[in-house]
C-alpha cells in the first residue's frame, strides 16, 4: 500500500476532511470506469469519457456502485443502463441500444424504472429518455448541473434543499434486518402522497435533524451532505430490529426510520454516513486482510462477528458519540439521549476499542484509520 493511500485514512476515519469531495469524485469515476472496462467498452471511448467526467461533481452515487454490481454478475445491459444515465451527467450526449430482457428496474437519479427487452436510452444534454418503437419516455430533465425526475415514480421522491442536503425517497418498502430498500425486491409498494400528514410530519422531522447537525455539529453535516445523495424511508417487518441501513451496493444512499427525537434521527444519519465513508476506503484499500477469520464480541447483536463488521460498529461509534458531544456542548441532552450516548461511551471502553487493537487481522490501512479516530475521540 502505498503511503499517499495510508495518509488518505483521516478521510475516512472521522471529519473534517478538507478535500473530501474531490477524493469521493475520484472514486466514483474509478468505479464507473471499471464497470465500463467489465462490459467491454470500447477503450478509446472510455478514454474519451473519462477527460468528460474528470469535472463532474457528485459522482460518489447509487448508479455507479450498482453499474459496477451489475457489471460484475455479468449483466452489462442493466450495467450500461446505470453507466450511460451517469455518463449523461458529464455531457455525454447520444444514444445507446440495450437489451436488459425480462422486467427489471433500473436507478436513474432517484428514479427506479421498469424496462424490459429492447429499448434506446437517449441523452441530448437537456434530457435522458427511453425510447421503444415509437414511443418515448423522457425520464430526467437536466438542471444546474444535475438530473430531475420528469416523471411520477410510485416511490414518492422529495428533492434535496438548502436545509435537507439529500432526496428523501420514501419508498414504503418492508424490510427484514439486513434488508435495503429495493423495487426489484418489492415491485408493488408506493410512497405516500406528498400531501399525506403522516410523511409531511416525517420530512419535517428529517428537516429539523439536519438543521441540528448543521447548528450544532457543522462538521458532521458537511459530512453527511458530501457522502448521502439519498435516504430512503421504509417500513419495518414485525421481526425486524433494524431502523436504518447501507449498502455497498447502494454507495450514496441510506435508509432510516424516524427515531423518537430529531437528535437521534440525527445520530442515525451520522451512524449510516460511518458506514458510507469505510465502504468508499474499501474501494482503495481492504481494512481488514481478506480471509480473516478474526471474531469479536458485539455489544449492539450480543454475540461474535467477523472483525470487518465490528470495525464498522466501532468506527460508528466513535463518530455518534463526537456528534451527540458536540450536541451536548451546544444546547444539551435529553435524558433519552444521554443514556444514549453513555451507552456509546461504554461499548466503546468495554468491548470495541479493545478488540480493535488487539485484532490481528487489520490492515496498514484499518490501522491508520482506527489510529486516527482514536486521537479525535480523545481530543478536546
Amino acid at each position: 500500500m502505498s503511503r499517499s493511500t495510508i495518509e488518505l485514512a483521516s478521510a475516512f476515519s472521522t471529519p473534517p476532511y478538507p478535500r473530501l469531495d474531490a477524493l469521493l469524485d475520484v472514486i466514483g469515476r474509478a468505479n464507473l470506469v471499471q464497470a465500463m472496462k467489465k462490459c467491454s467498452l470500447d477503450e478509446s471511448f472510455i478514454d474519451k469519457q473519462r477527460s468528460l467526467l474528470a469535472t463532474t461533481k457528485g459522482m460518489f452515487r447509487p448508479e455507479v456502485s450498482l453499474a459496477l454490481k451489475r457489471a460484475s454478475e455479468g449483466n452489462c445491459s442493466v450495467a450500461k443502463a446505470h453507466i450511460f444515465s451517469v455518463l449523461a451527467l458529464g455531457g455525454w450526449k447520444g444514444r445507446v441500444s440495450l437489451d436488459v430482457g425480462d422486467p427489471t428496474y433500473v436507478f436513474f437519479a432517484g428514479l427506479q424504472v421498469e424496462l424490459h427487452g429492447k429499448f434506446e436510452l437517449v441523452s441530448t444534454g437537456d434530457y435522458l429518455a427511453v425510447e421503444s418503437g415509437s414511443e418515448c419516455r423522457v425520464l430526467l430533465l437536466r438542471s444546474e448541473e444535475k438530473w430531475n425526475p420528469a416523471i411520477q415514480d410510485t416511490w414518492t421522491i422529495i428533492p434535496s434543499s438548502e436545509v435537507v442536503p439529500f432526496a428523501i425517497i420514501d419508498s414504503g418498502a418492508v424490510l427484514e434486518d439486513l434488508d435495503f430498500p429495493d423495487k426489484n425486491k418489492s415491485p408493488n409498494s408506493r410512497g405516500r402522497e406528498l400531501s399525506s400528514p403522516s410523511l409531511t410530519k416525517e420530512v419535517t422531522h428529517l428537516q429539523a435533524a439536519c438543521k441540528l447537525l448543521a447548528d450544532h455539529s457543522g462538521v458532521y453535516y458537511q459530512w453527511i451532505k458530501s457522502y448521502v445523495k439519498y435516504c430512503y424511508l421504509a417500513n419495518l417487518d414485525q421481526s425486524s430490529t433494524d431502523t436504518s441501513g447501507t449498502t455497498h451496493q447502494q454507495l450514496g444512499a441510506i435508509y432510516l426510520n424516524i427515531h423518537p427525537t430529531v437528535c437521534l434521527t440525527a445520530e442515525t444519519l451520522v451512524h449510516e454516513c460511518s458506514h458510507l465513508a469505510l465502504y468508499a476506503a474499501c474501494c482503495l484499500e481492504p481494512i481488514v486482510e481478506p480471509g480473516s477469520e478474526e471474531y469479536f464480541y458485539s455489544p449492539v447483536k450480543r454475540t461474535a462477528r467477523p472483525l470487518e463488521m465490528v470495525f464498522f460498529a466501532a468506527h460508528a461509534t466513535v463518530n455518534v458519540v463526537r456528534f451527540l458531544r458536540d450536541v451536548k456542548n451546544s444546547v444539551g441532552l435529553l435524558p433519552q439521549e444521554q443514556e444514549e450516548l453513555d451507552r456509546w461511551e461504554s461499548w466503546l471502553s468495554s468491548d470495541y476499542a479493545s478488540a480493535i487493537r488487539s485484532a490481528q487481522t487489520l490492515t496498514a490501512f484499518g490501522r491508520q484509520i482506527w489510529a486516527h479516530c482514536e486521537r479525535e475521540l480523545e481530543s478536546p
